[in-house]
């Protein structure tokens, strides 16, 4: 994948999804393991210089924390802050090398670790050098009085990072909330109640509009509703929006057979999944179904008139 698109790469997260067309047996992959191929596929050339040149950063602002200098240069003492905080360190490299080669950075427990980790080392600030006063040793280097004595320019940049953190957070839950109100709006389909799931339906649809999820919530409800083609216009605008992306179709070509008796159409959408995705073995059980209706639903050959 990277070699069909080394500059810019698939699209974040895109792994997935491009990763379909390459494989050659029905084995799924949502992730490839190792941080670093996946980022070479997902975002290419680009987003692999962004990543290294964060680590760089990361790598300086550990080694200043640390104490780290030219052989002969004055350091701190190993103090048992630094000792731990030379533990943290070693943390957070331990979990890098395991994400080079496996794909525990999706993992949110060891992550979230190793992210308050790297940033309390990285934010820390350096450790006073030997022979230093105990008075400066001592100094407070959180709250309020450090902060007015930093310097304009770090509090505009802590500033931007705090804003930046929390629109990334707030990023990161929609799809989460988009994700609950889709649940309940199936929950509401099965309770009959097909209108309040309608209107969840676009709730979700509202929070994160780039899912397909909420449209397949919503075609359910108007068909159970008594409006298939409603609902079926639901399924054309997930497949508009997503044509790369296999279920999409296979949602359709479902929909399709059961909802609308067109298992023709049903035969065509199923095609299109199995163009995107020829090794999915669902694909392949609901093509054959639509074929089997399509076959059912011929008329028996005619006669051969009487001589």
């Amino acid at each position: 994948m990277f070699e069909d698109a080394p500059l810019l790469g698939r699209g974040a997260d895109g792994f997935a999804l491009a990763r379909l067309p390459y494989r050659k047996d029905f084995h799924g992959a949502g992730h490839a393991h190792g941080f670093l191929p996946q980022t070479m596929s997902d975002l290419g050339l680009l987003g692999l210089l962004v990543v290294l040149a964060l680590l760089i950063a990361w790598l300086v602002a550990a080694g200043r924390t640390l104490g780290v200098r030219r052989r002969g240069s004055p350091g701190p003492d190993w103090s048992p802050e630094r000792v731990v905080l030379a533990a943290l360190g070693l943390c957070v490299l331990a979990y890098g090398i395991q994400s080079a080669i496996d794909w525990t950075w999706f993992i949110p427990g060891p992550t979230v670790a190793a992210l308050a980790a790297a940033g309390f080392l990285a934010g820390r600030g350096p450790l006073a050098p030997v022979g230093a006063t105990a008075a400066a040793e001592a100094e407070p280097r959180l709250g309020l009085a450090r902060l007015r004595e930093a310097p304009a320019l770090a509090l505009i940049g802590s500033t931007a990072l705090v804003i930046t953190a929390l629109l990334c957070a707030w990023a990161v839950w929609q799809p989460q909330r988009s994700a609950a109100a889709t649940d309940k709006a199936v929950a509401l389909v099965e309770e009959g109640k097909f209108a309040q799931a309608v209107d969840q339906a676009d709730k979700a649809r509202r929070i994160d509009p780039y899912s397909a999820d909420p449209l397949y919530a919503r075609a359910s409800a108007l068909a159970r509703a008594g409006h298939p083609v409603a609902g079926y216009r639901a399924l054309e605008q997930a497949v508009a929006e997503h044509p790369r992306d296999p279920d999409t179709w296979l949602q359709m070509a479902q929909y399709e057979q059961r909802e609308l008796n067109l298992p023709q159409r049903a035969v065509e959408s199923a095609h299109a999944a199995l163009t995107i995705d020829p090794q999915s073995p669902r694909a392949q059980q609901i093509s054959a179904a639509a074929a089997q209706a399509v076959a059912a639903s011929a008329p028996p050959p005619a006669k051969p008139p009487a001589p």
